[in-house]
C-alpha cells in the first residue's frame, strides 16, 4: 500500500486522485490539470509525513513547505482508511487502490 494510485471514496478520478511513488506523493484535481507534490518520509509502518514541494493551482490554500502528517488507521483489501492532520485539523478518508 506504499506505492499505487488511489481514488477517495465517492469522487471520481476526474476530480481527484492520488499516486504514491516511493518518496513522492502527487494529489491530481481538475481532470489532472493540477496538482499538489509532496516529498514524503515514512515516520513507522503506519505514519508518514508529506512535506509540499510543489503544485500548479495558486488559489488552491495550501503552500510550498506545508506539512501534513497521515496515519494510516485501517485498510481491507483495495481500500485503506487515513487520518491526516494538517492546518491543525484532522480528517479521515477512505481510499481506494486502483492501480
Amino acid at each position: 500500500m506504499k506505492e499505487g494510485k488511489f481514488l477517495r471514496e465517492g469522487d471520481s478520478a476526474r476530480k481527484w486522485y492520488l499516486v504514491i511513488k516511493k518518496d513522492s506523493q502527487r494529489e491530481y484535481t481538475n481532470n489532472g490539470k493540477d496538482y499538489i507534490k509532496y516529498k514524503i518520509e515514512f515516520l513507522d509502518d503506519c505514519t508518514y509525513k508529506a512535506t509540499v514541494t510543489g503544485k500548479s493551482d495558486g488559489k488552491n490554500a495550501i503552500r510550498i513547505g506545508d506539512i501534513i502528517t497521515n496515519k494510516i488507521i485501517e485498510t481491507d483489501h483495495q481500500f485503506i482508511k487515513i487520518s491526516s492532520q494538517y492546518f491543525n485539523k484532522t480528517d479521515e478518508i477512505i481510499l481506494e487502490k486502483i492501480e
